[in-house]
């Protein structure tokens, strides 16, 4: 940066955005002690009618037009993730795309940024060693005897808070036990929810012919076209997870990371299972309904590049990651990928494909029944296309029958009604959907 000199003082500006409607920034002077530590992204403390509040962050500059009082920053977040250059290219795409206040769109997507540290409770788990077995046959403190003789009755270790009934002040006994290596006290942290099942076996994918087939191709697309949107399409149960959990075996060889997005918080679990037997402690999550523990948790994960997989819905794709490689959207036709409760009201699908292009990553549109600008995009070669026509079990689909109701009389087609009395006849029940509620203008809906 270029700095300028005024009254024998160096002076840095930074133009900080906060998260109110207005399309406007406020200019700040950054303190000598901060200046090599402050980047686009960061979340700072600043002065704002006569409070301290949070901002971003969004350029740092030598000259200020300005003429008024400027306030310096009060104080900067060391725990801020260092934004890389495509994530800070795609949010202020997202606020320009989308008319949105760049401050609204910061604080809705990388809030995390706010964050002053990753606490995550932890679990004390306590064993006892040989030399504690031993201690028992000459030690005379009565609590510590009481201590080392309920854990002798296991093998395994155990919550250190089941000692509470042996004394009120067992923590501090055992903090003396642990001095004198009686015992040993291990932390974990304690993750709850869905994240404490991440501990599964890896299991060896195994491609049927198809699978194998379409893989291939895949692969060898993204080697000769990298930046190129890819659909993968397919009948139900074709497999198509099995393919790009394949994919990602490949992009995960060359360090990188991959963000899935799936369309609702519900299918997240079984992502997450799937994924986690074959990539096992590789694989994290991120939606609305993880406590703040397990958030905690995540970032922490992710900031010490541990974490290279991240299922989410659509707020997973502002995940803080420096070295993308891969964006898999799944069911990439759902309308619940568009927010539009709250600004700034984003298309996720879109939002990844600009993230793909900003990081130069390849991006792999998954779905069975693919939207219509996907379909058309492909139609014109903008997309690649590959299909999987298969089942992966050779399961058998039930049978369909298209019947033209213009060419029959009253409301159920006599398929239908012939249909229902041999199901009732077989002592069998019935259940008929219908696609509308209420009754067409002439007062009779077929069937």
């Amino acid at each position: 940066l270029k700095l300028q000199l005024q009254n024998n003082f160096i002076i840095m500006y930074v133009e900080v955005s906060i998260p109110i409607a207005l399309f406007k920034t406020f200019t700040y002077i950054v303190p000598p002690n901060f200046r090599k530590q402050i980047f686009p992204g960061q979340s700072v403390f600043i002065p704002f009618n006569k409070k301290i509040i949070n901002g971003f962050i969004v350029e740092i500059k030598s000259k200020n037009k300005y003429k008024g009082k400027i306030l310096e920053i009060n104080d900067i977040n060391n725990n801020s993730f260092i934004i890389a250059d495509e994530l800070w290219k795609t949010l202020s795409w997202i606020s320009k795309y989308y008319i949105c206040p760049i401050g609204t769109v910061l604080n809705k997507t990388i809030a995390y940024q706010h964050k002053k540290d990753y606490r995550i409770p932890l679990i004390q788990n306590i064993k006892i060693t040989q030399k504690g077995r031993n201690a028992l046959e000459f030690i005379n403190y009565k609590v510590q005897k009481k201590i080392l003789l309920e854990l002798n009755k296991v093998t395994n270790s155990i919550n250190i808070k089941e000692l509470k009934s042996i004394s009120s002040s067992y923590l501090q006994v055992c903090k003396k036990l642990e001095k004198s290596e009686y015992i040993l006290l291990k932390s974990k942290p304690n993750i709850s929810g869905l994240l404490k099942k991440n501990i599964q076996p890896n299991i060896k994918l195994v491609l049927s012919t198809e699978q194998d087939r379409v893989y291939r191709k895949l692969i060898n697309s993204f080697k000769k076209y990298p930046l190129k949107p890819t659909l993968l399409s397919g009948i139900p149960a074709s497999g198509k997870t099995i393919v790009y959990t394949r994919i990602i075996e490949s992009y995960l060889k060359n360090k990188k990371q991959i963000i899935i997005l799936v369309p609702e918080v519900s299918l997240i679990q079984k992502t997450f299972h799937e994924l986690n037997t074959c990539f096992n402690n590789m694989v994290g999550m991120w939606h609305n309904k993880l406590s703040q523990s397990e958030k905690n948790y995540m970032l922490q994960r992710i900031r010490s590049n541990d974490l290279p997989i991240i299922v989410s819905t659509r707020s997973g794709i502002f995940m803080p990651f420096n070295r993308l490689g891969l964006i898999i959207v799944d069911e990439e036709q759902e309308n619940s990928y568009k927010q539009d409760l709250n600004m700034p009201y984003y298309h996720a699908k879109d939002v990844a494909l600009m993230r793909a292009k900003f990081s130069k990553s390849s991006i792999l549109l998954v779905s069975s029944t693919p939207s219509l600008e996907t379909y058309y995009n492909v139609k014109i070669n903008k997309y690649e296309h590959f299909d999987l026509k298969e089942t992966y079990l050779k399961k058998q689909f039930p049978e369909i029958k298209l019947v033209n109701m213009s060419l029959q009389k009253g409301i159920l087609s006599k398929i239908l009604i012939n249909s229902i009395e041999n199901s009732l006849a077989k002592k069998e029940q019935i259940i008929l959907l219908q696609n509308k509620k209420g009754f067409a203008g002439s007062g009779i809906e077929k069937i």
